[in-house]
């Protein structure tokens, strides 16, 4: 599959749609220098490329909104404790 478009919502506001290419990732084989070799397989990473030049509601950057999207969004400790309570994991060990 090669190159797809598609429209995220914008990670600052949650309202604007930006539109982007998106390139998922692709398993090549390379053949070693001589004959009797195995192949070897590569893994290329995903990449997406912002084409909206800002965010239409709030007008943050194609800049800032790549980072974000690349970082992800940060939980604080209290919500991190709160997820893992709702999941059913420990947050506590005792000896």
């Amino acid at each position: 599959m090669g190159k797809q478009t598609i429209i995220l919502k914008c990670p600052f506001c949650n309202k604007g749609e930006i539109e982007a290419d998106y390139f998922p990732s692709v398993l090549r084989s390379r053949k070693g220098s001589y004959g009797g070799s195995k192949p070897k397989f590569e893994r290329s990473a995903d990449s997406i490329i912002i084409t909206s030049e800002k965010c239409p509601v709030c007008g943050k950057p194609t800049k800032e909104i790549k980072k974000r999207i690349e970082k992800g969004k940060s939980y604080s400790h209290e919500e991190r404790l709160k997820r893992m309570r709702e999941a059913g994991l420990p947050t506590r060990i005792e000896g």
